[in-house]
């Protein structure tokens, strides 16, 4: 299967090859498409993107006065600011997905011709994601990656010099004086302080799920419901260069920030000072972080769910990445992988329970079908993705659940 973009002209191309007209170049001759499909497979359905058109049209329109950005301080032109975004270096894209009896897999590629602009924070230094034991076994979701977040904004002032230097200028003094006025180097010391391993996972909220199923029955004790909120809860781990010179930065920047308001309320848990907003509890909304000997740990959601994540650091539990079903799926993995990905996708149905078992309702009035009734979906994906030479790279597969 192809799918073929664009206009008239690669249209009635492949047309007259689908005739037999050997005039016309065949898409599976193509460098680009060869050089992809190399990399990642080719499945048993295909999509091919080529972004070179693309790129050549939009160089022809910049040079078109209509199209030049109107006269500004900055002296940005139409031009220099998609070379800035790096628009001109992407080169092509491909999907090809291949089923089998039990499993099914989505592979795909982003090729560009150069790291520029936008496409510089692509770029990483090939370090090895890290599987964590502290992530918990039983999880809606968790991703480990490797990323340099301390290069993150030095990247972003390379983009704004590229676009205008009057915009860094501008932008730069702001944050000087911001930085000025707090009395803290924030970029060096906070955004400095970020190290290269970034995790996170989440877990659907048992309450949240069982609460708006009881508010599409004919329950009519409904006011003391509580369905505010997220439906789940996130833990995020960034690890840390330097611990203990990140923590007092920040709380030097929020201080100064707020101008000394207490806009926290402190508690320990083993040892460790967590952090939580005030005046989000009548929103049913929690917003939380700690920083502990390695990590900085935002949290959203329940505060046992940063405790248990808490208490996993400090101990020797099994882990996700322990499971005999996940262990089973990452042998298959390549060796040297940027980011993985999990996702339980019969915890998803769980939380879409209560809504399908309503529109099951509504919409087939003369059956009587319950949520209970829908097929239970024991599978998870798992997923890898890798920086190459010319792009990112990525795999997602199917796996069925083992029984517990």
């Amino acid at each position: 299967l192809h799918l073929i973009f664009g206009g008239e002209e690669p249209v009635r191309e492949a047309l007259f090859l689908g005739a037999g007209d050997i005039s016309s170049k065949a898409i599976s001759d193509n460098d680009q498409y060869l050089d992809l499909f190399d990399e990642i497979g080719e499945g048993d359905a295909r999509l091919f993107m080529n972004f070179k058109p693309l790129v050549a049209m939009m160089e022809k329109l910049v040079e078109d006065p209509k199209f030049e950005l109107p006269e500004n301080p900055f002296g940005m032109k139409t031009e220099v600011l998609m070379e800035a975004l790096g628009l001109d270096s992407m080169d092509c894209f491909g999907v090809q997905i291949d089923p089998s009896d039990e499993t099914l897999s989505l592979s795909s590629a982003f090729f560009v011709t150069k790291y520029d602009g936008i496409f510089s924070l692509m770029e990483d230094d090939g370090k090895k994601a890290n599987l964590h034991p502290f992530v918990p076994a039983s999880l809606m979701s968790a991703s480990s990656a490797r990323y340099d977040l301390s290069k993150l904004w030095p990247k972003m002032e390379e983009m704004m010099r590229e676009m205008s230097p009057q915009l860094l200028l501008l932008v730069n003094s702001q944050i000087q004086a911001f930085e000025d006025q707090i009395g803290v180097p924030f970029r060096k010391n906070v955004l400095g302080s970020l190290g290269d391993d970034i995790v996170s996972f989440s877990r659907l909220n048992t309450d949240w799920a069982k609460n708006v199923g009881r508010l599409f029955s004919d329950d009519d004790e409904l006011d003391e419901l509580d369905v505010d909120g997220s439906p789940t809860s996130e833990v995020y781990a960034i690890s840390l260069r330097d611990p203990k010179l990140f923590d007092q930065a920040l709380r030097a920047t929020i201080d100064g920030a707020t101008k000394g308001a207490d806009m926290f309320e402190e508690r320990k848990h083993k040892g460790t000072l967590i952090r939580s907003m005030r005046g989000l509890e009548q929103s049913g909304v929690s917003l939380s972080y700690a920083v502990t000997g390695k990590w900085l740990l935002l949290s959203m959601g329940e505060d046992q769910f940063l405790n248990q994540a808490i208490d996993r650091m400090q101990s020797d539990q099994k882990s996700l990445w322990d499971r005999k079903d996940v262990k089973s799926a990452l042998r298959d993995f390549p060796d040297r992988v940027s980011q993985v990905e999990y996702f339980d996708l019969g915890q998803l149905m769980e939380m879409l329970e209560p809504m399908i078992d309503e529109m099951m309702q509504d919409g087939v009035e003369d059956l009587d079908l319950k949520s209970d009734d829908l097929p239970d979906f024991p599978y998870f994906m798992l997923g890898w993705a890798s920086y190459v030479k010319r792009g990112l790279i990525s795999k997602v597969t199917l796996f069925p659940q083992s029984s517990k």
